[in-house]
């Protein structure tokens, strides 16, 4: 298991969103993790080829996909 620390972490943050990444250069294809505050909307996101798993800690979300 993979310890990870918030100082270890790229901070990014835009209007409405805040987020913490995390990368993983040791797992097959550079596998990441992100922590983000969301204050307004996120908009629409294309993510290729990758997956991509969301959890909503609090409040609530609405996601729409397109398979």
């Amino acid at each position: 298991m993979t310890k990870i620390a918030k100082k270890d972490a790229v901070l990014h943050e835009r209007a409405g969103v805040k987020g913490w990444y995390y990368q993983f250069p040791e797992i097959e294809g550079g596998t990441t993790m992100a922590y983000a505050q969301f204050t307004g909307g996120y908009g629409e996101r294309t993510v290729g080829n990758r997956a991509r798993i969301y959890y909503v800690l609090e409040g609530g979300g609405e996601f729409m996909l397109n398979f």
